[in-house]
Order: structure tokens, then C-alpha cells, then sequence
């Protein structure tokens, strides 16, 4: 949602687990599901499903160097994967 315009960008219906969303460049954005992380253009439609990236409990977004972090917790070790936009 614009928050300047007050106008809806997009609405999706996904009918699993969300756990993290991080606004990436172009309206991009990236969404934490269930089992993969997923990226979504501004309106909505599916672009990359990241199947390196199972189960992300938490992600961040590095605006100035296009890097997308992924935090991801197995048998109580914290793992830590990038993705280079």
C-alpha cells in the first residue's frame, strides 16, 4: 500500500504461513512462506521462487549494496544466507 496515496499496490491471497516481508528495489518485494522464499513484482505476480532458502524465520534488505539476507534457524543453529539482486 502507498502510504503517500493511500492506494492499494496489490493484494494477494497466499493461504500459508508468512514470517517475514522485506521491500527490495522497483516495488519489488520479497516474501518469507512457509517453505521457500518467494519474490513478487508491484502487482503481485510471482517472479523467483528460492528454493535455496527453506523455511526463513527472518530477512534484511541492504539497500546500497542490492543484498538480500536470509535468516533461517535448523536444530538450534542459525544459518545465514545472501541473495545478489
Amino acid at each position: 500500500m502507498d502510504f503517500r496515496d493511500g492506494k492499494l499496490g496489490c493484494e494477494l491471497q497466499l493461504g500459508e504461513t508468512i514470517r517475514d516481508v522485506r521491500w527490495l528495489v522497483d516495488g519489488m518485494f520479497a516474501v518469507a512462506q512457509k517453505k521457500y522464499l518467494y519474490i513478487y513484482d508491484r502487482a503481485g505476480v510471482e517472479l523467483h521462487c528460492l528454493k535455496k532458502h527453506i523455511e526463513v524465520t527472518n530477512m534484511e534488505f541492504l539497500p546500497y549494496h542490492y543484498l538480500l539476507v536470509s535468516h533461517v534457524k535448523v536444530n538450534s543453529i542459525f544459518w545465514a544466507g545472501c541473495l545478489d539482486t
